[in-house]
């Protein structure tokens, strides 16, 4: 996924850590509803705000600042296209990237899934070493 907003890279990146929005708001020092409405793009960073956006998303400043001030220039131009066609495209890039976060999160389910099987198949073991324990001390 290239990355064309903050609220995208903040987005990634509290994926990538498995934080919910409470977990992020508080790591960044803002309400969850605050990075809620940073990843739909419905509120803009201030620009204090930016240093801690670097250092959550690992980005550095340069590219968070650069990134901060061509969203901001866009805001000032866009105008949102109201048209049938408008908003036809506006839904079909919503739908994208619902697709692309439910894609990341069946990876990381998956992960999660094979994580779980690993630890059955290590309990598994200690189970029959603890009982081959058993078995040996009973027969002393």
């Amino acid at each position: 996924m290239t990355l064309t907003t903050l609220g995208q890279a903040l987005q990634k990146a509290r994926f990538e850590r498995g934080m919910s929005y409470r977990a992020a708001g508080a790591e960044l020092g803002v309400s969850h509803q605050q990075v809620k409405r940073w990843e739909d793009g419905l509120d803009r960073f201030a620009e204090e705000r930016l240093a801690p956006l670097a250092q959550f998303t690992g980005l550095k400043i340069a590219k968070v600042r650069e990134m901060w001030a061509a969203e901001n220039s866009a805001r000032q131009h866009d105008r949102i296209d109201r048209s049938p066609a408008g908003r036809m495209a506006h839904l079909e890039g919503e739908v994208t990237e619902l697709r692309q976060t439910v894609e990341a999160q069946t990876l990381r389910l998956a992960d999660q899934e094979r994580m779980l099987e690993d630890m059955g198949r290590q309990l598994d073991r200690l189970i029959e070493l603890a009982q081959a324990t058993s078995t040996s001390r009973q027969r002393r």
